[in-house]
């Protein structure tokens, strides 16, 4: 995972990713979940927030 996350990251620096590509498939995977009462989608959105505020401190490691 550390590979591939500097890998990601110099990829974003000389300009082969944009940077929202992370972002774009966990929202997409998240959304896909089936979560059919409140409190089932209300769990499913607090695991993406969590998996993007890791994903974020992640890219802000060097």
């Amino acid at each position: 995972m550390a590979r591939a996350m500097t890998l990601y990251k110099e990829a974003i620096k000389t300009g082969a990713a944009n940077g929202g590509e992370l972002n774009e498939t966990l929202e997409g995977a998240f959304g896909e979940l089936p979560a059919e009462t409140p409190f089932m989608r209300a769990l499913v959105d607090t695991a993406k927030r969590i998996v993007l505020i890791d994903l974020r401190h992640a890219m802000q490691q060097d």
